[in-house]
């Protein structure tokens, strides 16, 4: 089942488009704890992103951080987030498009 849920978060984020929109890079995906990470360029407060699946709640948590040589700070973090809320948040966090 991990294997499918994180096949779906890939498809909130889709690789050919986030790669070319966003500089993304590092795309990365566990499995075993229902994450998928990608590090970004483009914004100046945040450049690295992971989302991860809550099996109990049925939603997703949502991780921003800004790395930065060998210091890696948590920017924003949002809990109990919908499938709904994925894009705005992404959106309103960073300042970038998802969507033409």
């Amino acid at each position: 089942m991990s294997k499918e849920i994180v096949d779906e978060m890939i498809k909130l984020f889709p690789s050919n488009r986030i790669q070319s929109m966003l500089g993304a890079s590092n795309l990365t995906r566990d499995d075993n704890h229902n994450s998928f990470a990608f590090r970004f360029k483009m914004c100046p407060k945040t450049n690295y992103f992971k989302m991860i699946y809550d099996e109990g709640q049925d939603l997703y948590n949502m991780e921003f951080y800004l790395i930065r040589n060998t210091k890696v700070a948590k920017v924003r973090e949002f809990k109990g987030v919908s499938v709904e809320e994925v894009h705005m948040i992404f959106e309103k966090t960073t300042g970038l498009r998802l969507r033409l």
